[in-house]
């Protein structure tokens, strides 16, 4: 009888704890919105870290290409689309290179649209306008893409149409190849990779 009594007590009945009939609309509102919240804040946060990672691996696996390619000797003079040879220059060897790769091998920009998605540019001039705008990859000599100069604030419409893409910058002032990637907010990596030609 005791502990029939401690069982059904005015603390610790059954109904205190459960309802027999549910959740009442106002308590399964305020847990969606709870969990909608949740979703909202999470969902973005998680595929930008994602965008990032894959990102920061495509980028080591450029460098890993340009290293390669360096010790074949290719010579490291920078030259545009059309300007030079594959067979001799390490910059349109590159083009070549990615402009053939297939399948997984290939590099795109999550960031451009389907048609662009996976160009290379291999150009002294950087993309200007939205049609040649964030380019899988950019092969340059140009030292507005330059790592050191990257973030400087004149060139913020440049980053923006770079966003998404891998630079390879042939860096006439250090004398070397440095590979990185622009995030989708059209920031430099946080660090990058330095091959030097010199």
């Amino acid at each position: 009888m005791l502990f029939r009594q401690l069982q059904r007590g005015p603390d610790c009945s059954p109904k205190r704890f459960f309802r027999p009939d549910g959740f009442g609309a106002l308590e399964l509102l305020v847990i969606i919105a709870i969990v909608a919240v949740v979703v909202v804040l999470g969902v973005p946060t998680l595929h930008s870290a994602s965008a990032k990672a894959v990102l920061a691996a495509n980028a080591g696996n450029l460098a890993s290409l340009v290293e390669e390619e360096m010790l074949y000797g290719w010579d490291s003079e920078y030259h545009p689309t059309d300007e030079g040879s594959p067979d001799r220059y390490l910059s349109n060897r590159l083009e070549r290179d990615l402009g053939l790769a297939q399948g997984a091998a290939r590099y795109t920009n999550p960031q451009a649209d389907a048609s662009r998605a996976d160009v290379v540019l291999n150009s002294r001039a950087i993309p200007a306008d939205r049609s040649s705008a964030s380019p899988a990859v950019l092969i340059s000599d140009n030292s507005v893409v330059g790592y050191e100069m990257f973030n400087a604030q004149p060139y913020a419409m440049n980053r923006e149409f770079l966003a998404g893409s891998l630079v390879v910058h042939f860096n006439t002032a250090y004398q070397s190849v440095d590979v990185f990637y622009v995030d989708r907010d059209g920031k430099k990596s946080a660090d990058m990779v330095r091959f030097s030609t010199g």
